[in-house]
């Protein structure tokens, strides 16, 4: 929806909690921007129903410091490495 709607993406300065649940079939183009724009960002909580593949659902949480430049790079990188698992299951 952000991809579409939010030009630019707005800063959510008190946002410290992210849950998205969504299907696989849906682009991930703005969750990098979401995520830069959530600076106090602590968890993100993604889960992805996929109705065609077992298990029927994937979970994935992510923690992070809250706003660390060090923590907020080892975050990037886990949703990163998470999105890339979600495209070799489809």
């Amino acid at each position: 929806v952000l991809t579409f709607c939010c030009d630019p993406i707005p800063v959510f300065k008190n946002l410290t909690q992210l849950s998205i649940k969504t299907g696989p079939e849906l682009g991930w183009e703005s969750l990098p921007g979401l995520l830069n724009k959530s600076p106090l960002l602590e968890t993100l909580f993604l889960k992805v129903i996929n109705e065609t593949s077992v298990p029927p659902q994937v979970e994935r949480r992510f923690e992070c410091g809250g706003g660390a430049d060090e923590d907020r790079k080892t975050l990037m990188e886990q949703v990163k490495h998470f999105l890339e698992e979600m495209k070799l299951e489809e």
